[in-house]
Parts: C-alpha cells; sequence; structure tokens
C-alpha cells in the first residue's frame, strides 16, 4: 500500500498529465467496437534512437489503434510523443508498460516511476505454470491491481494465450480493466466490465480467425516485428488491416478472400493492396524527411 504522502507527490509531479488513469484506459478500450492495443517490442530498446521511438509511437496514433504497450524503458518517450498532440486528430493514445508480473511484485519496476513517465497503465504478464496454486496468482494479481490502481493506473492481465480460457472472470475479480482471453466473454456489464482481448500476431489467418470467434479487441503482439527502428510500416500495415471494414464485418482474408485462397493478395484486391503499399512508402519517406536524410527509392 502506498503512503498518503507519495499519492500526493506524483499526483502534484503529474499535474499535467491528461493521458493517465484506469477511466482513461477504460475508455480508450471502449471507444470502438473493435479496439487494438499495439504491442511494440524490440530486443535492445534502450538502444533505440530517439526519431524511431517517435515514428513508431506516430504510427500507432495514426493507424487507428486505441493504446501502445511498450517496454518500461519507452514508457517516457512514447507518452512524450503521444502528450505532444492534445487536441490534434487523431488525439493521444494512452500508453501501457509491459511488465513481468514478478517484475512488479520485487519492485524490479516500480510502478510510482512508471506513473511520473506518463503511463496510464500496466500490461501485467504471467505464466500460469510458474505458480503452484490458482488461488496464490489470483492473490498476487489482485494485489498488484490495486496498487496500480492507487496510483491511478488501469491494469490489462497479459497471461499465454493457451493459458487464458477462463481468465477473463479472474480479471474481473482483481478488478482489470482488460484481460487477453480464449473466448470474448463479457464479465460484470458491457460498459464496465473486463474487456475480453484476443491475442493476435499479426497473420491473416489468424485475424480471420479471431473474428470469427467474437473478438472485438485485439492485443496485435509485436507490432514491428522486433525492429522498432525499420518496423512503422508494417506495423501502419496491421493497424490499418485490423481497423478495416473488411476485417470489421470478417468474410475472409484482409485483402477479400477466405483462408484457403491461393491468389496472392495483389490480386485478389488491387485497391486495397495499392493502398497498403503507398502507406507505407509514405511513412518510409516522412520518417527519412524529418531525419534530413535523402528519401528512399522505392518501386511503385
Amino acid at each position: 500500500m502506498l503512503c498518503l504522502g507519495a499519492v500526493a507527490l506524483l499526483q502534484a509531479v503529474d499535474s499535467t498529465r491528461v493521458l493517465q488513469g484506469d477511466g482513461v484506459l477504460r475508455k480508450a478500450l471502449r471507444s470502438t467496437a473493435r479496439p487494438l492495443v499495439a504491442h511494440v517490442w524490440d530486443p535492445q530498446p534502450s538502444a533505440l534512437p530517439s526519431w524511431a521511438v517517435a515514428d513508431v509511437s506516430q504510427t500507432c496514433r495514426t493507424a487507428g489503434a486505441s493504446a501502445i504497450l511498450v517496454p518500461p524503458s519507452l514508457v517516457s518517450a512514447v507518452a512524450e510523443e503521444q502528450q505532444a498532440h492534445v487536441g490534434d486528430f487523431p488525439g493521444p493514445l494512452p500508453v501501457l508498460a509491459d511488465c513481468m508480473l514478478h517484475a512488479l511484485l520485487d519492485n524490479e519496476v516500480e510502478m510510482t516511476t512508471l506513473r511520473r513517465d506518463g503511463a496510464a497503465g500496466i500490461g501485467v504478464r504471467y505464466h500460469v505454470r510458474e505458480w503452484g496454486e490458482a488461488d496464490e496468482l489470483e492473490r498476487r494479481l489482485r494485489q498488484t491491481v490495486e496498487a496500480a490502481h492507487e496510483l491511478g493506473l488501469g491494469a490489462v492481465l497479459l497471461g499465454e494465450r493457451e493459458e487464458a480460457a477462463e481468465w477473463d472472470e479472474v480479471a474481473w475479480r482483481v478488478g482489470a480493466v482488460g484481460a487477453v482471453v480464449g473466448a470474448p466473454r463479457t464479465m460484470g456489464g458491457e460498459e464496465e466490465g473486463v474487456v475480453a482481448i484476443g491475442c493476435w500476431d499479426g497473420s491473416d489467418e489468424e485475424l480471420q480467425r479471431l473474428r470469427a470467434s467474437g473478438f472485438g479487441a485485439l492485443l496485435l503482439e509485436d507490432a514491428c516485428g522486433g525492429e522498432v527502428e525499420r518496423g512503422a510500416p508494417r506495423c501502419n500495415a496491421l493497424v490499418r488491416a485490423a481497423r478495416s471494414k473488411t476485417s470489421r464485418t470478417w468474410s475472409g482474408s484482409m485483402f477479400g478472400a477466405t483462408s484457403g485462397d491461393v491468389i496472392p493478395p495483389n490480386q485478389r484486391n488491387p485497391r486495397l493492396w495499392a493502398q497498403s503499399q503507398r502507406q507505407a512508402r509514405e511513412i518510409m519517406h516522412e520518417s527519412a524527411a524529418s531525419r534530413g536524410l535523402p528519401p528512399p527509392k522505392l518501386k511503385k
């Protein structure tokens, strides 16, 4: 439990932050029928140039993501880039810190620091098999979520997909905003209940399966393909694909064909394919121009 002095200090330091809190995160995940959390990962996040982090942060916002999940070391930079666009359209996105449950419990990651850096919440990763008893895991999750709430942080449970079948119920009991689950059920009511999130690997087939299963909310795992410095075009294409009308009214692949169709996507839906390629070129061109570099020579 946090002392009142610590809470008061954090409130004073963060008085200018407007993208924080359980309510902000809950609203972001319920502001659309198809919310998407973009997970941004890199093997060496501390070594990334600032322009690359800002580029991906901007891409997530303009492509239509609802929130961004990043390593703790990137929270400050991403939150700063988002905060600069208050009042713009599209507006800034809430930032989630991607944390292991053990690290939070052992104070390897300080939630007070995450809050000060601008996080709106935490994504809590855990492996069920690492805990001897389900009751003990639930107790630890509740402890972590309650500590986050005291700081004004929301929490999303990020268990492994194969272990997530019933964890929407646990998420509801411990007070989490959302949870990666095996099946889209609503726990606690439509407005205040847990947001059931499907974990998407970025593949056409998995997106089809998730939509057919009834998932509205998605977590796009590793949106940049493990390479933030060059990953903005991939992130842009995937976020836009998940947010497209074709995805929302699923009847086949994102390019207008069934999963068994072997026709290349550029032939299945030439217009959508050309649009995605054009958007990727524009992002790469803008990224180079912002750093004073010559525009890349790309085939049209």
